[in-house]
C-alpha cells in the first residue's frame, strides 16, 4: 500500500511538472512577427454553427489548411506569415462562403466572421470587405508595409529608419549615419516614456527578425536585411499581450521575404559621387576644394519553389561601399612650436622654465620655507634644443602641417570616412505536410570602417579600423497537432563580433620612447593628451592596439497555441543565454596627460594660467607629464562573462461577445546576473567593513591635525571592494518579484469604432544592454604615473624614465579592502567596458502603463486613432557619487547673496583646496597625492576620504509620462497604408534623493 501511495504520488508529481511546463512555457510571441486570423460561422439568424469547415490559402505558395469550427462556432488560425490569403468556409446546409485577398500583416489578430447564407455548398457567396480596424488586440504602433519600404525614400537602404515614424517614438540617434553599418543609431529611440537602450536596463528596445532576437552588444542591431528583402515590419510601442517580453520599450518585429511558386528577382543599384554634391559649408569658408564623396549600394534578391507548393527559397546579397568627408578642424603646432621656439605666443603667454623651481611665498618672493613652487621664464620663450627630450622633438613631426592662420583651429581636413559593407541571407521555407511546416535562414554582414583618418594617407599614423562581423542563424518549426492545438518551436543563434585595430604604425620602441620596459617597447606608442591640441594616433583603434568584443545570444522558444470555446490560449517558455568576451590591452605602452602645470610661472597661478595653449607643448618637449587618471600605463582586461535570461508567460484572448475582446495575461521573468569564468570582477563596495588602515591614519590625525577636518570620517574610516568568491558567484542577485499582470480589451460599438483600453506592468531585463556589467579593479590595474612629490620642485619620473619603480603587476583581490586605496574607484567615460560599481542587490526596471482609445473609420478607407497613454517607471538605475563633499562646505546658490556670491564661491574653494597635514601620509606609497606630507582639505572632507571617485548604481529612480496620440491611416490594397501621427508628451524623471521641485520636465 505504500509503495502504491509512493507511486501515485510521484505520477502527480510528475503530471503537475508537465501542467506547469505547459502553463508556463512562455514568451517567444513576446516577439511575434507572424499574424492570426479568427472568428466565428453563424447562420442568418445569428446561431452558432459548429462543424463547419474553415480553409486558409496562402495565395504566394498555394498552401491551404483545413479546420473545423468548434463547438462554439469558433475558429482559428494562428501564426500565419505576413502575406495574401483566401478563407473559404463550407457547412452542410449553406453556400460556401469566400474572403479573398485577406492581408495579414504582422503581428495582425485579425477578427473575420462569417454569417453562412442557406444553399447549397455549389453556391458560393464572394466576400470582399476589407478591415481597417484591428479588433483582436490592444497594440499601439505603426505597421510599415513591403510597398512603403520600397517605395519611400531610404538614404542608405535600411528600412529600420522608417520605425522611428511610429507615434510615441523619439529618434535619439545621429541622423548622419542611418545605413546597415549604423548598429547603434537603428536601435536609438524612446518609446512612450522608456529610456531607450541605456546602461542598466532601464528601458531598451527589442528589434527581432523573424520573431528572434536581433541583438549586438550594448542593445544595438546586428543585422540590417536589405529593403528588396524585407517584406514588411510592425512598430509596437505598447501591447497588452504577456507575450511581449524583454524589453519595456518598443518591439520591431520585422519580416523577411520567402519565396512562392514563382520565380521573382530584384536588382538594383544606386550611386552618388563628388559631380553630384555640394561643397560643404567649413571648406567654402577655408576656401578648400569639394571632397571626395563616393557612394554606391548594389545588390540582388532571387526567390521562388526548389518543389513547387512544398519547398521554397530566398537569396540576397548586397554590397555597399561609402566614402564621405568628415570635415573637422583641429589644433596643432605651428613650425615654430615643433622645434620648441613659443615667441610667438608672445606677451599672452609665457614659458617658464621647470628647472629653475624654487620655494617661494604666494607672490613668489623666495622663501625656504613657503608652499609655493615659483619658476623663471626662458630667455625669449624658446626651449634649449639640449633641453628638450628628443623622443619628443622627433614625435613633433608627425602632427599635421598647419593649412590655416593662427595658433589654434589652424588645420582643417575632410577625413573621408569609408564604410565598405556587404551582406547576404539565405532563407528556406519547407512544408512538410499539411500539418507540419519549418522554415530557417542563415545570414551574414561585414564592415570594416576606416575613420578618422587625417591626412587621409594611406597607411598614415592616424589610420585605423573597426571591424563589424555578424552571423546568425533561426529555424522555427510549427505543428499542428489537431485543430485546436499548436505548437510552435523556435531557437537561434548570433554572434556580433567587434575588432578595432591598426596595421604598420610605429611602435614605442621605433619612435626611440625607450623608457618603458622593454616588453611594452613592442605596442603602439605612447598616447599624448594635450590641454589644447590634437591627439596623435589612430583614434579608431583607440590610441593602442585596439580590442577584440565579441557577443552572442542563444535562444529556444517553445510556445503552445490552444483553441477553447471563445479562449485562445498561449503559454510557452522564452531562454536565453547572452554571452560576450572581451579582450584589451588597453595603453600597453603608456598614456600620459600634459598641460601647463610646470611651465607656468607658480603652483597657485590657476587653471586659466595652467591651460594657455602653448605651456602643454614645451612640457610635452622637455618630457614631463602631469599626474592623473590618465597618466599612467595599463595592464590588460579580459574577461568572459555569461548571464540566462528566463521568461514565461500565459496569455487568454478571450472572445466574449462578437463585439467585445478581451487580452488577459500573466508574464514571470527571471534573469540571472553575469558570471565570469575565473570570477574576476567586482559584486559590490562595501560602505561599513573597517579599514586596514584605520588605526594608523587616526594616530596620523592625532599627531598633526589637519585643521577644518573632523575627526569623525577617520574614527570610523571604512569602505572597500567586495570580490566575487568564485566563478560561480554573479556579479548582482536575480530580483525575483517581476510578476506582470496583462489586462486589455477592445469592444466594438459597431462596425467602424472601436474603443481600446489596457493595463500593464512591463519589466526591462537588467542586461538587456552587455556593456557596464562587469567592474574588474585588481584585475586589470594600472600603474600611475607619479611626475613630482614636492609639487614641481624636483621630479622623480618622466618620459625618459616613467616608471622607475617598474609597472605594477594586476593584484587581482589579494589586496581585499586596500585595492584603489590612494585613488578613483570609478570614473565617468573610461576606456574599459565599465566606469560605475553595480549594486549587489538589484531591482528590474518596471513601468505601469494605462491606455485608453478610440478608433473610428471616417470613410473611404480612411480611419482616425486618439489614445493616451500613462506611464510610471520605478526601480529606474540611478548613478549616485558615494564620495562627496557634505553640503556645508559649499555654497547654496538657491540662498546665497547675489551680491556677495563671487567672493562666497572663491572663499569656499579656497577653503576646500588649501594643503592641510595629510592622515594618510606614508601610508599609500603607490599614491604621490594620498601618500605626501600634504593633501588639499575636500578630500579628507568626503565619507570614505582613502579614495577618489566611489560612484554605485542604485534602483530608486522613477518618472511619470503622460502622452496623447493622434494618428490618421489610410488603407490601400496589397498591405500599403499611409500614415499620418501628432504626439503631445510630457514627461518627469527623478529619484528618491532629490528636492521634490528637482525635477527634469522633458516635452516633445
Amino acid at each position: 500500500m505504500v509503495e502504491e501511495m509512493k507511486l501515485r504520488l510521484l505520477l502527480k508529481t510528475a503530471a503537475l511538472a508537465v501542467s506547469i511546463f505547459l502553463i508556463c512555457a512562455a514568451s517567444v510571441l513576446a516577439q511575434e512577427f507572424r499574424g492570426s486570423i479568427t472568428g466565428t460561422v453563424t447562420d442568418p439568424n445569428g446561431a452558432i454553427i459548429p462543424g463547419a469547415k474553415v480553409s486558409i490559402k496562402n495565395l504566394a505558395t498555394g498552401v491551404e489548411n483545413t479546420i473545423e469550427s468548434n463547438a462554439s462556432g469558433a475558429f482559428n488560425f494562428p501564426l500565419l506569415l505576413p502575406g495574401e490569403y483566401s478563407l473559404t468556409v463550407t457547412a452542410q446546409g449553406f453556400k460556401t462562403a469566400t474572403r479573398e485577398k485577406v492581408v495579414v500583416s504582422v503581428g495582425d489578430k485579425l477578427t473575420i466572421d462569417f454569417s453562412l447564407e442557406i444553399g447549397t455548398s455549389a453556391e458560393v457567396n464572394i466576400i470582399a470587405d476589407t478591415e481597417l480596424l484591428e479588433r483582436g488586440s490592444v497594440t499601439l504602433g505603426t505597421q510599415v508595409s513591403q510597398r512603403q519600404i520600397e517605395e519611400l525614400p531610404l538614404a542608405e537602404g535600411a528600412p529600420y529608419v522608417l520605425a522611428t515614424q511610429a507615434p510615441g517614438i523619439v529618434y535619439t540617434g545621429d541622423p548622419n549615419f542611418q545605413g546597415p553599418t549604423a548598429n547603434g543609431n537603428l536601435a536609438g529611440f524612446r518609446s512612450n516614456g522608456t529610456q531607450g537602450n541605456q546602461v542598466n536596463g532601464s528601458g531598451g528596445n527589442v528589434i527581432n527578425l523573424d520573431g528572434s532576437p536581433n541583438l549586438a552588444y550594448d542593445g544595438q542591431v546586428a543585422f540590417t536585411p536589405p529593403s528588396e528583402a524585407t517584406k514588411e515590419f510592425r512598430v509596437q510601442t505598447n501591447t497588452f499581450d504577456a507575450q511581449m517580453g524583454f524589453t519595456a520599450g518598443a518591439t520591431v518585429n520585422v519580416a523577411t521575404k520567402s519565396g512562392g511558386n514563382k520565380f521573382n528577382g530584384a536588382l538594383y543599384f544606386y550611386d552618388r559621387d563628388k559631380s553630384r554634391t555640394a561643397n560643404n559649408f567649413f571648406n567654402n569658408r577655408a576656401g578648400l576644394e569639394r571632397p571626395d564623396r563616393k557612394y554606391n549600394r548594389y545588390g540582388a534578391t532571387i526567390s521562388g519553389p526548389i518543389f513547387k507548393g512544398k519547398t521554397f527559397f530566398l537569396f540576397s546579397y548586397e554590397r555597399q561601399k561609402d566614402n564621405v568627408a568628415q570635415t573637422t578642424t583641429y589644433s596643432v603646432p605651428t613650425a615654430k612650436m615643433r622645434q620648441g621656439d613659443f615667441s610667438e605666443l608672445l606677451p599672452t603667454t609665457v614659458i617658464y622654465d621647470p628647472a629653475t623651481a624654487y620655494r617661494a611665498n604666494s607672490d613668489c618672493t623666495p622663501n625656504p620655507s613657503g608652499s609655493t613652487i615659483c619658476r623663471n621664464p626662458f630667455p625669449g620663450n624658446i626651449i634649449p634644443l639640449n633641453r628638450m627630450y628628443a623622443p619628443a622633438l622627433n614625435f613633433m613631426k608627425y602632427f599635421p602641417e598647419p593649412n590655416l592662420p593662427g595658433v589654434q583651429n589652424n588645420y582643417i581636413t575632410d577625413q573621408n570616412l569609408i564604410r565598405p559593407y556587404r551582406s547576404y541571407m539565405v532563407r528556406i521555407d519547407h512544408n512538410i505536410n499539411e500539418n507540419n511546416r519549418i522554415f530557417g535562414k542563415y545570414y551574414h554582414s561585414r564592415n570594416t570602417e576606416d575613420r578618422y583618418n587625417l591626412t587621409m594617407e594611406p597607411g598614415s599614423i592616424f589610420q585605423g579600423f573597426e571591424n563589424r562581423r555578424n552571423n546568425g542563424v533561426n529555424v522555427n518549426w510549427t505543428s499542428t497537432f489537431n485543430s485546436n492545438l499548436i505548437l510552435d518551436l523556435r531557437s537561434s543563434w548570433n554572434m556580433f563580433k567587434l575588432r578595432r585595430f591598426q596595421e604598420g604604425q610605429p611602435t614605442a620602441g621605433d619612435l626611440g620612447f625607450t623608457g618603458i620596459p622593454a616588453d611594452r617597447q613592442s605596442f603602439i606608442f605612447p598616447r599624448f593628451d594635450f590641454t589644447n591640441f590634437l591627439t596623435v594616433g589612430s583614434l579608431r583603434a583607440d590610441y593602442n592596439d585596439g580590442r577584440e568584443r565579441p557577443f552572442d545570444m542563444f535562444t529556444l522558444q517553445p510556445m503552445f497555441t490552444q483553441v477553447w470555446g471563445n479562449h485562445t490560449l498561449k503559454y510557452g517558455y522564452d531562454y536565453r543565454r547572452l554571452h560576450e568576451t572581451f579582450d584589451y590591452a588597453g595603453y600597453a605602452a603608456g598614456r600620459f596627460q600634459f598641460q601647463g602645470t610646470y611651465t607656468m610661472r607658480a603652483s597657485n597661478s590657476g587653471n586659466t594660467e595652467r591651460d594657455r595653449a602653448g605651456r602643454e607643448l614645451a612640457s610635452f618637449l622637455l618630457g614631463i607629464p602631469v599626474a592623473s587618471t590618465n597618466s599612467l600605463i595599463d595592464n590588460p582586461q579580459v574577461y568572459d562573462v555569461s548571464s540566462q535570461y528566463h521568461g514565461f508567460f500565459v496569455q487568454d484572448d478571450f472572445r466574449v461577445t462578437s463585439k467585445l475582446t478581451l487580452n488577459l495575461g500573466l508574464r514571470y521573468e527571471l534573469e540571472t546576473g553575469f558570471k565570469e569564468t575565473e570570477g574576476r570582477m567586482i559584486v559590490d563596495f562595501d560602505r561599513t567593513a573597517p579599514s586596514p588602515i584605520r588605526a594608523q591614519v587616526l594616530a596620523n590625525y592625532n599627531a598633526n591635525v589637519p585643521s577644518g577636518v573632523p575627526i569623525d570620517a577617520f574614527q570610523n574610516l571604512a569602505g572597500g571592494f567586495i570580490f566575487a568568491n568564485d566563478p560561480s558567484q554573479p556579479n548582482q542577485r536575480m530580483d525575483k518579484n517581476n510578476w506582470q499582470p496583462r489586462i486589455g480589451f477592445s469592444y466594438a460599438i459597431d462596425q467602424k469604432t472601436i474603443i481600446r483600453g489596457g493595463f500593464g506592468i512591463f519589466t526591462a531585463p537588467f542586461q538587456i544592454i552587455t556593456q557596464n556589467v562587469i567592474f574588474q579593479p585588481g584585475f586589470s590595474t594600472p600603474t600611475l604615473f607619479t611626475p613630482t612629490t614636492n609639487n614641481g620642485l624636483t621630479f622623480v619620473a618622466t618620459l625618459a624614465n616613467p616608471f622607475p619603480g617598474g609597472i605594477l603587476p594586476s593584484p587581482g583581490n589579494s589586496q581585499g579592502l586596500m585595492t584603489f586605496v590612494g585613488r578613483d574607484l570609478t570614473s565617468v567615460g573610461g576606456t574599459g567596458p565599465t566606469s560605475v560599481i553595480l549594486q549587489n542587490e538589484r531591482k528590474n526596471a518596471n513601468y505601469t502603463r494605462f491606455v485608453i482609445g478610440v478608433q473610428r473609420e471616417i470613410w473611404g478607407g480612411v480611419g482616425v486613432e486618439a489614445t493616451y497613454i500613462y506611464s510610471k517607471g520605478s526601480n529606474l538605475a540611478v548613478n549616485r557619487e558615494l564620495n562627496y563633499i557634505p553640503r556645508q562646505y559649499l555654497v547654496d546658490l538657491a540662498t546665497a547673496d547675489p551680491a556677495t556670491l563671487n567672493t562666497a564661491i572663491t572663499n569656499a574653494n579656497t577653503f576646500l583646496n588649501a594643503s592641510v597635514p595629510n592622515p594618510f601620509r606614508t601610508l599609500v606609497p603607490d599614491s604621490a597625492t594620498w601618500n605626501a606630507s600634504t593633501i588639499q582639505r575636500r578630500r579628507l572632507l568626503t565619507p570614505f576620504p582613502q579614495f577618489g571617485n566611489v560612484s554605485v548604481t542604485e534602483y530608486n529612480g522613477s518618472s511619470n509620462f503622460h502622452s496623447l496620440q493622434l494618428q490618421f491611416v489610410k488603407r490601400f490594397t496589397k498591405g500599403l497604408s499611409l500614415n499620418g501621427s501628432y504626439t503631445y508628451s510630457r514627461e518627469h524623471l527623478k529619484d528618491r534623493y532629490l528636492n521634490p521641485q528637482d525635477t527634469d520636465l522633458t516635452e516633445y
